[in-house]
Formats: C-alpha cells, sequence, structure tokens
C-alpha cells in the first residue's frame, strides 16, 4: 500500500514575460540543477505548468474559492 507524501520545502519565485518561474533552494552541500525547476503560467481558472524538473507535465492547477 503507498501512503501519501508529504514534504515542505523552501522555494522563491519570479514573474518573467507573464510566466511564473519556480526555483526551490538547494540544501548544502548538495549538487543541485539551476533553476528554474517549474515554470507556470497564470490561467483564468488556475495555473498551467508546461515544465517542471521531473515531474510529468502538462500540470493543470485549478483555483479554489477563499472562504476570505
Amino acid at each position: 500500500m503507498t501512503r501519501p507524501l508529504r514534504s515542505e520545502t523552501a522555494f522563491g519565485f519570479r514573474v518573467v514575460e507573464g510566466r511564473i518561474e519556480i526555483a526551490f533552494d538547494c540544501p548544502p552541500g548538495a549538487d543541485c540543477v539551476a533553476p528554474p525547476h517549474v515554470v507556470a503560467q497564470p490561467t483564468p481558472n488556475g495555473l498551467d505548468v508546461q515544465y517542471a524538473l521531473g515531474a510529468r507535465v502538462p500540470q493543470i492547477y485549478a483555483r479554489l474559492a477563499s472562504p476570505f
């Protein structure tokens, strides 16, 4: 049986020509790939990810209604 996986990591982002470039922090002493690690395009309904290092693409993230 596979259990859900949860992890937390620091990241930074910048907006370049309307897309969001996301970079995850590299642990000390690690040999990390240069960012961006994820590139997302905002859509009216959420985010469309067409590039994600080491992950399947496309990934669609739907915007959820906020209770606030």
